[in-house]
């Protein structure tokens, strides 16, 4: 928005800078032309054109600059924009992978712990104990394999 503005005013500034010129090549001309001097005028209308044209091609380069630089920083931006973008997105997606991966290691330590623990505890109880990897239900514990055995809990 300041670069549109900036142009703008470029501009502006240069039309009006045109506007007096020919301005000041059309009193000279009044002057020489009641004077009588007409080589004269003749030599001041070149350089004046020429003047004219200089400032015209001061002013198209200007413009020109300005687009070019105007493109180049939009495209700067977009290119620094796009790969901001695709860095945050590579950084959340490995952070999501390496929580990820930090939960399941943690899920499968917890259940190799929790399993170990309770085959160790089962095989260490007396027989009439071993009740964890059963149903309890009606006084007797029921295993998987359907078998049956009483519930002791006497010591």
């Amino acid at each position: 928005m300041i670069i549109i503005i900036t142009i703008i005013i470029i501009t502006i500034i240069i039309i009006i800078i045109i506007i007096i010129i020919i301005i000041i090549i059309i009193i000279i001309i009044i002057i020489i032309i009641i004077k009588g001097c007409r080589i004269v005028v003749v030599v001041v209308i070149v350089i004046f054109t020429a003047l004219v044209v200089v400032v015209v091609v001061v002013v198209v380069v200007v413009v020109v600059v300005v687009v070019v630089v105007v493109v180049v920083v939009v495209i700067v931006f977009v290119v620094v924009v796009v790969v901001a973008v695709v860095v945050v997105v590579v950084i959340v997606v490995v952070v999501l992978v390496v929580v990820v991966v930090v939960v399941v290691v943690v899920v499968v330590v917890v259940v190799v712990v929790v399993v170990v623990l309770s085959a160790a505890a089962t095989a260490a109880a007396p027989v009439n104990f071993r009740v964890s990897a059963g149903v309890y239900w009606n006084g007797k514990t029921e295993n998987y394999e359907g078998q049956f055995r009483e519930l002791n809990l006497s010591a």
